[in-house]
C-alpha cells in the first residue's frame, strides 16, 4: 500500500508528505482535470484496491497453504466503488498461513492517499470511510487515522469541510477523554484513563496531541477565505472558540481534570485537552489574512480580523514565553495587519505605531529576515510611508551607533541622489529596490 502512494510518485509515504502532492494549482480544477490531480487520485484508489483485497482473503477466517491476493476484482466493495474505481494490477504472493490482516499503518497508508487530494468532498468522503471502517474490522484509529482525514476535510476548503472537521474533533475528544466529553462528572475516569496511559504504552493510541488540533484549525482557516459573504466571519468565530478551548488548558489541573468557563449564551464550556502551540496560532494567523483579503468584504468582518489579530498578535511576537515564535510568525503578522488596514488608512499614527512595534520586537527578538524588512517596506506604503520607512530604518539602525550602517541607510534613502538616479517619490517599485545593510543582531536567531 505504501508502495501504491509513494510509486505514484506525488509527495511522501504514508505517514507524511505535502497535502497536494505535486499538484499545480492552475492545473486542476476543484473536482479533477490535470494530471497530478488525477495522479493523486489514482495513488488513492490503487493503495484502497489493495486494502479492499486483503480484508477480502482475511474474511473467511482460515489458514491456508499459501496463495494468490488481487490479480483481479476484489468481491469486497465499498458503498460507492463508482466514485473510486477498483484497479486490476498485479498480485500479492503470500506464503502458508493467511496474507497479513491490515493494521493502523495500513488503514491510515489509505486515509493519508485521500488526504492529499485539494479541493474533493469526494476524496474527504473516502478518507472517513475507511476511518470508519476501522473500528468495524477491529482495528482502533489513533492520531494519526483522525488528523489525516480532518486534514483531507480542510482541504476542500469550505464551511462543509471545516464543520465536518470539527465533529471529529467532537467524536477524538470523546474518545481521548474516556467517552465523557464536557463534563465534570467524567473527571475520575479520565484521571483514571490518563494514569493507565502513563503506565502502559499500549494506551496511548489516543492520548491526545495538538496535531489532530490543529488539522482543525487549519480546516477553519481554510473556510475563513473561501466562505460566501457571512460565512468567513463564522469561520473565524468558530476558530475563536477552539483557540481559547486550548489556551484553557493551560489552567486544568495536573491530575487531568478540565477546566471549565462559560461561552456568552452561559453554556459551560470544556477546555481543550491539550494547549496550543505555535502551529495554532500561526493556522488562526491564516484564517485571519484570508478573511481580511476576500474580495467585497464587509467592514464588519474587517474590524472582526483586526480585532483577531490584535487578540494574539503580543503572542506571536514573542510576548509569552510558553510559545517561542520564528522568523516566519513575525513576518505573517505584518501581513496579516496589512491586509487589515486599508491601503488609505495606512497613514494613520497608530497604524504607523503598531507597524513600528512588531519591528522593534522583531529587532529584540533577532528574527529580522529581508523578507522581513521588504514587508515593512511595503506596509508603508504610499508615498509618505517612503519617508516614515526611511525614519524607521534611521532610528532602528541609530540604536546601534554604528555610522557606517547608518550612512548605508542614509545612501539608499538621500533624495538627492534619486533625483540624480530620477527615482521618483512615488515609484514603488524603484523604492523596493533600494539596499541598505542591517546589523547582524537583528537576524541573529534566524534558522535556530
Amino acid at each position: 500500500i505504501h508502495k501504491g502512494i509513494v510509486g505514484g510518485g506525488a509527495g511522501g509515504g504514508g505517514g507524511g508528505g505535502s497535502s497536494a502532492g505535486k499538484w499545480k494549482k492552475g492545473g486542476a480544477s476543484a473536482e479533477g482535470d490535470g494530471d497530478d490531480y488525477e495522479e493523486d487520485w489514482h495513488c488513492a484508489a490503487r493503495a484502497e484496491r489493495w486494502l479492499m483485497l486483503l480484508l477480502d482473503a482475511n474474511r473467511d477466517g482460515e489458514d491456508s497453504g499459501g496463495g494468490v491476493v488481487g490479480g483481479g476484482e476484489s468481491s469486497l466493495r465499498p458503498e460507492d466503488t463508482d466514485r473510486a474505481p477498483l484497479l486490476t494490477g498485479p498480485a500479492i504472493r503470500y506464503g502458508a498461513g493467511r496474507p497479513p490482516l491490515p493494521d493502523q499503518v495500513t488503514y491510515n497508508s489509505v486515509i493519508h492517499a485521500y488526504a492529499r487530494i485539494p479541493d474533493s468532498p469526494r476524496a474527504a468522503e473516502r478518507a472517513e470511510f475507511w476511518l470508519t471502517s476501522m473500528n468495524e474490522h477491529g482495528v482502533t484509529p489513533d492520531n494519526v487515522g483522525y488528523g489525516s482525514v480532518m486534514k483531507a476535510w480542510g482541504n476542500v476548503r469550505s464551511m462543509m469541510g471545516a464543520r465536518r472537521a470539527s465533529d471529529l474533533l467532537d467524536r477524538y475528544e470523546e474518545l481521548c477523554d474516556g467517552g465523557k466529553k464536557g463534563g465534570r462528572g467524567g473527571a475520575a475516569q479520565r484521571r483514571n484513563h490518563r494514569r493507565r496511559e502513563r503506565e502502559d504504552d499500549d494506551d496511548a493510541a489516543l492520548r491526545p496531541t495538538v496535531v489532530v488540533y490543529n488539522a482543525a484549525m487549519n480546516a477553519w482557516a481554510g473556510a475563513a477565505g473561501a466562505g460566501s459573504a457571512g460565512g468567513g466571519a463564522e469561520a473565524l468565530d468558530e476558530m475563536r472558540k477552539l483557540l481559547t478551548r486550548m489556551e484553557m488548558a493551560w489552567d486544568s489541573r495536573d491530575d487531568g481534570d478540565r477546566a471549565f468557563e462559560k461561552n456568552d449564551d452561559g453554556e459551560p464550556v470544556a477546555a481543550g485537552l491539550v494547549p496550543p502551540d505555535l502551529v495554532t496560532y500561526s493556522a488562526y494567523l491564516k484564517g485571519i489574512t484570508a478573511l481580511a483579503s476576500t474580495r467585497d468584504l464587509r467592514p464588519t468582518d474587517n474590524q472582526a480580523a483586526f480585532r483577531s489579530l490584535l487578540s494574539v498578535l503580543d503572542v506571536l511576537t514573542g510576548s509569552d514565553p510558553r510559545i517561542q515564535p520564528d522568523a516566519n510568525s513575525f513576518a505573517s503578522s505584518l501581513i496579516c495587519l496589512l491586509k487589515c488596514v486599508p491601503r488609505n488608512r495606512r497613514d494613520d499614527p497608530k497604524y504607523v505605531e503598531l507597524v513600528a512595534a512588531i519591528f522593534a520586537r522583531t529587532r529584540e527578538a533577532g528574527m529580522c529576515t529581508d523578507f522581513f524588512v521588504s514587508t515593512l517596506r511595503a506596509s508603508l506604503t504610499p508615498k509618505p510611508g517612503h519617508r516614515t520607512f526611511r525614519t524607521m530604518m534611521r532610528e532602528a539602525v541609530g540604536e546601534h551607533l554604528d555610522h557606517t550602517l547608518g550612512e548605508s541607510v542614509d545612501h539608499a534613502f538621500d533624495e538627492e541622489r534619486m533625483r540624480r538616479e530620477e527615482i521618483a517619490p512615488d515609484d514603488d517599485a524603484a523604492w523596493r529596490t533600494l539596499t541598505f545593510d542591517l546589523p547582524g543582531e537583528w537576524s541573529r536567531n534566524v534558522g535556530n
